[in-house]
C-alpha cells in the first residue's frame, strides 16, 4: 500500500495548521512533514486530533520552540528516533512486518544561520533531491522562490513517486508538496469487532453444534486431539458467523469543528490566491490577505463552538473523565468555557 505524504512549512500560522488537519483527514493523507509549526509556550498547537498522532523532539523544548514535527495517522507503527531528533529535526521510523525499516525526517535549515552548509554537503544534498522543475514553493507578493526540497536515498526500497507542488491553498507563504512512497505501508489487517457480536446467538450456535458429541471416557491421546480440533472448529465457525473478520475502510472525515462556512471561505481564498499570484496586483494581494484573516477568525470561532458543544453534552462519568484528561495534558486555557451554560449556570464561575 502506498504512503501518501505532505510536506509543508506552516510559518507558525493558525490558519495553515487548521487547513493541514482538514487535508489530512478529508483527503486521506497518511503523513505530514512539517516545518515551523504553530507553537505556544514551547508546545505545538492545532495538530492534535482523534485520527492523528504528533511526533516531536522534547530536547530543549523549555529553552527554545520546536521548529519541526511529524503528524501521521494512528494506524501506522511509527516510532520517534530520539537520537536523530532535535528542535530543528524530527525523525521517525516506520516498522513493517517482513519489510525493511523505513525512515522519515522533517528538517528545518535556519535561514538566519551565520554560516551556510559546506559546498560538498550542499552538492550531496542536491544530488539526492527529488524535486524537479522550477515551480516555486515559496510565494509572496514580492517574490517567488524554490526553498523547500525533498530528499531521498538511492536505495531501491525507497523510491518516491509523483513528487509535485500542489495548487491547493496552504494559508502559508510556503506551498504544499505532495509525494507517494509505493509499497511503504502494509494493508490494513482484518479484525473482529467484538462489540457488535451477539453473544447469546453465538452460545446457541455452539450448543447446537456440540449436541452430537459423544465423549468416551476411555479416549486415548489421538482421540482427545481429534475431539479438541472438532470443538475448536465449532468455536471458529460460530465466531465467523456472528463476528466475521472485517477490514477498516478509509473514511473521508472532516475535523469535528469543520463547518460549511469554512469550506466556502477556503474555496474563495484559493481563488483569490490564484488571482493574486497571476496578476501580482497590490489590490488582489490585499483581498487574498483579507480572506485569509477571515478564515483564521472563522476557524477560531468554529473551534470554540465545537468545544462548547462537547462540554455541554457531557452526561456521564466517562465523558467528564475524558474532559479532565484533556485539560490536564497541557497548560490548557479554560477561556473557551466562559460562554458555556450547563443547568443554568457557568461551570467556570462555579469552580
Amino acid at each position: 500500500m502506498e504512503l501518501k505524504i505532505l510536506q509543508i512549512n506552516l510559518h507558525h500560522s493558525k490558519a495553515a495548521t487548521a487547513n493541514l488537519v482538514y487535508l489530512m483527514e478529508s483527503r486521506q493523507y497518511d503523513v505530514a512533514l512539517i516545518q515551523e509549526p504553530w507553537v505556544v509556550r514551547g508546545n505545538i498547537k492545532g495538530l492534535h486530533s482523534k485520527e492523528l498522532l504528533l511526533y516531536k523532539s522534547n530536547l530543549d523544548s523549555q529553552n527554545s520552540n520546536p521548529r519541526t514535527c511529524i503528524v501521521a495517522k494512528k494506524q501506522f507503527n511509527l516510532f520517534l528516533l530520539t537520537t536523530y531528533s532535535n528542535i530543528d529535526q524530527t525523525t521517525v521510523k516506520l516498522e513493517r512486518d517482513g519489510l525493511p525499516m523505513f525512515i522519515l525526517s522533517s528538517t528545518y535549515m535556519p535561514y538566519d544561520s551565520t554560516e551556510g552548509p559546506p559546498a560538498d554537503i550542499t552538492e550531496t544534498l542536491v544530488s539526492f533531491a527529488t524535486n524537479r522543475g522550477n515551480t516555486p514553493t515559496f510565494v509572496t507578493k514580492t517574490r517567488e522562490e524554490v526553498l523547500d526540497i525533498t530528499l531521498t536515498s538511492n536505495s531501491d526500497t525507497c523510491q518516491l513517486e509523483q513528487c509535485k507542488v500542489l495548487d491547493e491553498i496552504s494559508f502559508s507563504d510556503h506551498r504544499l508538496i505532495e509525494f507517494y512512497v509505493p509499497d511503504a505501508a502494509q494493508h490494513n489487517k482484518p479484525f473482529r469487532n467484538n462489540r457488535r457480536t451477539d453473544w447469546h446467538v453465538f452460545n446457541r450456535e455452539i450448543v447446537k453444534n456440540i449436541s452430537h458429541f459423544n465423549i468416551d471416557n476411555n479416549l486415548n491421546t489421538n482421540g482427545l486431539d481429534k475431539l479438541t480440533e472438532e470443538f475448536t472448529g465449532i468455536l471458529r465457525d460460530a465466531l465467523d458467523k456472528r463476528c466475521p473478520l472485517i477490514t477498516a475502510a478509509k473514511k473521508n472525515n472532516e475535523p469535528p469543528c469543520w463547518t460549511v462556512e469554512l469550506t466556502n471561505i477556503r474555496k474563495e481564498t484559493r481563488k483569490l490566491f490564484n488571482l493574486a499570484k497571476r496578476t501580482r496586483a497590490e489590490s488582489d494581494w490585499e483581498s487574498y490577505k483579507t480572506s485569509q484573516r477571515k478564515f483564521k477568525t472563522e476557524t477560531q470561532r468554529a473551534k470554540r463552538s465545537s468545544w462548547r458543544y462537547f462540554c455541554s453534552t457531557i452526561e456521564c462519568t466517562n465523558h467528564s473523565a475524558r474532559l479532565r484528561r484533556i485539560l490536564s495534558k497541557t497548560n490548557t486555557s479554560i477561556g473557551s468555557l466562559k460562554g458555556l451554560i450547563i443547568d443554568g449556570q457557568n461551570p467556570v464561575k462555579t469552580v
